[in-house]
């Protein structure tokens, strides 16, 4: 009986300290940001620049799709993959460097949290790719995950719905 009071009163107070340190993290407000940097990412060329980019990976993305349709197993747009991983990892490594932790509590931080993920599971996916084409048989243990990885760089797009209201931000 004594165990369950102890329980109950730990769980709620670990429910009012996640919820105290959420209220926290909403409540947090990023100072200012100047610099050469900062202008930069902040600006509406950079958006439209990284609009384009996520443009070109669609276009790639439907080409790919189509070549792998006809030719199973060629990878002949793994380099690309490659580049356009760069340049989104890039874009992210600079916002984290002006915004910080911010980057990631700020107004914009779904969008700032999808883009990180989208990070992370293309690179996920690159390498898996690499490791699965040096050793086949690492194949049939991660086939399953790979096909869901790739899956995942459809949702790229998305970022467009951003790129627009950023755009838009700027025009008023």
């Amino acid at each position: 009986r004594n165990t369950e009071k102890r329980t109950s009163g730990t769980g709620k107070r670990w429910i009012r300290t996640v919820r105290e340190l959420l209220e926290w993290i909403v409540s947090l407000e990023e100072p200012q940001r100047s610099g050469i940097l900062a202008k930069l990412v902040d600006s509406r060329e950079f958006a439209l620049l990284f609009g384009m980019i996520v443009v070109a990976n669609m276009v790639t993305l439907s080409v790919e799709a189509e070549h792998q349709m006809k030719h199973l197993g060629d990878r002949r747009f793994a380099f690309l993959n490659w580049i356009f991983l760069v340049c989104y990892s890039v874009e992210i490594a600079m916002k984290f460097a002006v915004h910080r932790w911010y980057l990631f509590v700020g107004s914009d931080r779904a969008w700032n949290m999808f883009d990180a993920l989208m990070v992370v599971a293309s690179l996920y996916s690159n390498l898996m790719a690499i490791t699965i084409a040096v050793d086949r048989s690492m194949g049939a243990k991660f086939a399953h995950s790979l096909r869901v990885l790739r899956i995942v760089r459809v949702f790229r797009p998305i970022r467009l719905i951003r790129i627009f209201e950023s755009t838009e931000r700027f025009r008023n």
